[in-house]
């Protein structure tokens, strides 16, 4: 971008908007006069914004939001574990754990890892396992420290031959892990543990919910597109140890209680 430009691509400084199209990747160098609209417009388009060209208040808040520096343009399309693997179950360690506020203890971390990667077993064929190897687990977590309010986590996509991925998150931001009710000031961990995770397996930024690039407290779970992606890449969820042997009869138990229908299956083992 040249110093005599008359053309008004942004409104905020010029120098701020290279860095943070920088800092996402999008750019690796000083675009010209010609050449910067369109880098722009890649960035709005994958946000679902007007692409225009011109980085308005709306797309300069976008790229100034907490988010995952993983970058869009490097994520694969076909990124996937091999099913089997994925389906016997992936191993993971956690190489180092968070601070958190209030204080999180070791064990609560590790809890709050499980809980996420339950909710990946639940939507599809999928399981995992933790692991305290660091070698031979199949993804690390791991940690780093930066300005808070900038890059949240990142994550490795799987390139199809069961390699080790690593994952970091920052310990520099004030995280929320007792609920997805996420106060104000606070980084809710579960939401960007489970994004990272749909990174982990595959998935790139897509739709405007738990995937999207920056970070939304609303978003805690995984949901339309990001749903059909998961299925199609690993199958439908297995039983897991909790859930009643399958195979026999089943019924359906109804309860009214106070005008509210309660229903479920139980199995007919008689």
């Amino acid at each position: 971008m040249t110093k005599k430009s008359k053309t008004k691509l942004t409104a905020m400084p010029i120098v701020q908007l290279l860095q943070e199209l920088r800092r996402n990747g999008w750019t690796d160098k000083t675009p010209t006069d010609e050449e910067m609209p369109k880098v722009i417009k890649r960035y709005q388009r994958a946000f679902g914004l007007r692409a225009d060209g011109w980085a308005g208040p709306i797309t300069s808040r976008t790229l100034t939001e907490r988010f995952c520096s993983v970058p869009d343009h490097a994520m694969a399309a076909g990124s996937q574990w091999p099913r089997d693997q994925a389906r016997e179950g992936l191993t993971v360690a956690i190489a180092s754990s968070l601070a958190g506020s209030p204080r999180m203890t070791k064990a609560d971390y590790s809890r709050t890892v499980e809980v996420a990667l339950a909710h990946i077993s639940e939507i599809c064929g999928a399981r995992f396992e933790l692991t305290t190897n660091t070698r031979t687990a199949n993804v690390v977590m791991g940690t780093h420290r930066e300005r808070s309010g900038g890059v949240l986590a990142w994550s490795q996509l799987p390139n199809g031959s069961g390699s080790q991925l690593d994952q970091s998150y920052d310990d520099a931001e004030s995280w929320h892990w007792r609920d997805v009710d996420v106060p104000s000031g606070a980084i809710g961990l579960i939401h960007v543990i489970r994004h990272e995770w749909g990174h982990a397996m595959g998935l790139g930024h897509g739709g405007n919910w738990l995937l999207r690039p920056t970070y939304d407290p609303r978003a805690y779970e995984f949901w339309g597109w990001e749903l059909d992606q998961m299925l199609k890449r690993y199958g439908e969820p297995q039983d897991t140890p909790g859930d009643p042997p399958t195979g026999g009869k089943r019924q359906k138990i109804s309860l009214v209680v106070e005008g509210v229908d309660l229903q479920w299956d139980v199995e007919d083992r008689s």
